[in-house]
């Protein structure tokens, strides 16, 4: 994996787009081995804004309504078309759905996976150059797009440049 964010460097924040790309493919694959991602997603999110389990023990509905504020405007317009466009995991890192199957395969429990997986996103997305501030909106979209709480295009999309506008 390592060889491949390498040769996936770009100037330019090109490598933002692979990181989305890469991050909708995850997505992808894990419904492909029938996992539903929206409990990873949620797991992974909560590993990145602190405070974000506790308002969900507190009001889920009420955090979930700030969800799209987390994200911001500029980002889930441009998002909505990257995470659109992603239709299988070859298409991104043909070992994506192979790492997939083996972070699920065994006898651990599903915490234990979710953590995993979360490790190997995040080493991924900081290999590609992407600041971790960045992972916040990325992520959010992810779990948002997942339970259907966000749309899944948007008119007239800007090009791409995320901003860090989550403050969970």
């Amino acid at each position: 994996m390592a060889r491949w964010t390498i040769d996936q460097l770009r100037p330019e924040g090109r490598s933002r787009n692979v990181a989305i790309r890469w991050l909708a493919a995850l997505d992808d694959s894990l419904h492909g081995i029938g996992i539903n991602p929206e409990p990873y997603w949620r797991f992974h999110a909560c590993t990145l804004l602190l405070r974000l389990e506790r308002r969900l023990a507190v009001g889920e509905e009420a955090a979930m309504a700030e969800l799209p504020g987390w994200i911001g405007e500029h980002n889930l317009r441009a998002l909505a078309p990257m995470f659109a466009a992603v239709k299988a995991a070859e298409e991104v890192w043909p070992s994506l759905i192979a790492l997939t199957e083996l972070a699920f395969s065994g006898e651990a429990p599903l915490e234990r996976r979710w953590a995993l997986l979360r490790e190997i996103t995040h080493s991924t997305l900081k290999q590609l150059s992407l600041p971790v501030g960045l992972h916040i909106p990325l992520v959010l979209y992810a779990w948002g797009r997942s339970l259907g709480r966000l749309p899944l295009t948007w008119p007239d999309a800007p090009s791409l440049a995320l901003t860090e506008e989550a403050s969970a």
